[in-house]
């Protein structure tokens, strides 16, 4: 029996990928508009006023201990690389190929990070789930009428890079908790990924957002 904590769970995952999914044409639309400097500045910006109430919410004091800076580090790199990747290619090619190949490959590269870094084995029920996921992506993605070769077609191998570097992120966040709570994570990382998307942006007009209308500033937030 499923009790109720568990019919939460269910719930929140599933407005979480409801959520996922409907950024990736709200991206599309935005893509046109700013390069991706100053976009992906504003999204980590942005990032860091959403996490504030979050923060408050958990009512745990902010601290940052010596060995959880290594996380916040690589994890604040990689993400801003993700948002590149992700950028680049919702910019060439499609926004619903980028939010299938992703959320199928990402679990794919994961699990096989783990095998190989950590030798840990597969149980059958985690192959039949990752098989059934890279099915469905593959009939999603119509790669059976487009070729194999598609996934690495325009924006698609920008895609596969960022469901890549997703994986490496999933990994570092799981290692992170022993150092460092996970809310308090985030938040630390949306801050130092502002500071190094300011520095990659510095010879980019930061402000052009401020002329862009609500048909920017909606898919946006």
């Amino acid at each position: 029996m499923i009790n109720k904590e568990e019919n939460r769970f269910i719930l929140l995952m599933i407005l979480a990928m409801f959520l996922w999914g409907a950024g990736w044409p709200a991206l599309k639309m935005i893509t046109t508009q700013v390069s991706f400097e100053v976009l992906t500045f504003w999204r980590f910006f942005l990032m860091i006023f959403a996490m504030i109430p979050i923060v408050i919410y958990i009512k745990k004091p902010l601290h940052v201990k010596r060995a959880s800076l290594k996380y916040i580090g690589i994890n604040s790199l990689l993400n801003v690389a993700f948002m590149i990747f992700a950028f680049l290619g919702v910019k060439e090619g499609s926004a619903s190929a980028g939010g299938v190949m992703i959320t199928t490959l990402s679990p794919l590269f994961t699990f096989l990070l783990i095998t190989t870094l950590f030798k840990k084995s597969l149980t059958s029920s985690q192959i039949m789930g990752l098989f059934i996921g890279l099915v469905g992506g593959f009939i999603m993605t119509n790669v059976y009428e487009n070729g194999f070769l598609y996934l690495f077609e325009a924006g698609n191998i920008y895609f596969i890079l960022a469901a890549l570097t997703w994986a490496v992120v999933t990994l570092v966040a799981q290692s992170s908790h022993s150092h460092i709570d996970p809310i308090h994570f985030s938040f630390y990382i949306a801050i130092v990924a502002t500071f190094i998307m300011g520095l990659i942006a510095i010879d980019s007009d930061i402000w052009v957002v401020f002329n862009q209308g609500s048909e920017f500033w909606l898919p946006l937030l």
